[in-house]
């Protein structure tokens, strides 16, 4: 709620490689310290603090990459753009849930608190391990000044020619 608007409007000023780079290391970062710190002796408060690092990590990721999806396609496109953002997004969730209940299945379970947390930790572990992965990915993203030069200002659509009803 307060991330995600900053992270989206600083990305226009700097663009979206650093914050979405930044964002999956810190959701990679909050996961692993969650992964490590769970034990079934854990107290709640001890999560809180790797939840919001990891949250705080997400929230700049899914702005900034809206942006730059959208943005590096031309605006009559964009609708387009947005949408199959928002599909491979939801896409990821469901191929990530999967993975990581089939982690925890594999190395945990439910029969007593230890087996549940060692199927906890792995999982998190590998949705770490996933995350930082992510922001090498985005490190190959290109730089706000590439864009500039790989797409020209366009013409405002009020500009262009307009199909001629009859």
């Amino acid at each position: 709620m307060l991330v995600a608007p900053l992270a989206g409007g600083l990305s226009d000023k700097l663009g979206n490689k650093p914050f979405m780079m930044l964002g999956l290391v810190l959701q990679g970062a909050g996961l692993l310290w969650l992964g490590l710190e769970a034990t079934p002796e854990v107290g709640y408060g001890s999560l809180v603090l790797p939840l919001i690092v990891a949250g705080i990590g997400i929230s700049m990721v899914f702005p900034t990459v809206a942006n730059a999806v959208v943005g590096s396609v031309p605006i009559t496109d964009s609708g387009v753009a947005a949408g199959t953002n928002n599909t491979v997004r939801e896409l990821g969730g469901v191929f990530g849930v999967a993975i990581l209940a089939a982690v925890f299945a594999a190395r945990g379970g439910y029969s007593s608190p230890a087996a549940f947390m060692h199927g906890f930790r792995s999982a998190e572990i590998v949705a770490a391990a996933v995350a930082i992965a992510g922001a090498g990915v985005a490190a190959l993203a290109p730089t706000r000044g590439q864009l500039t030069v790989a797409h020209p200002p366009e013409v405002p659509l009020a500009a262009m020619p307009q199909p001629h009803e009859g």
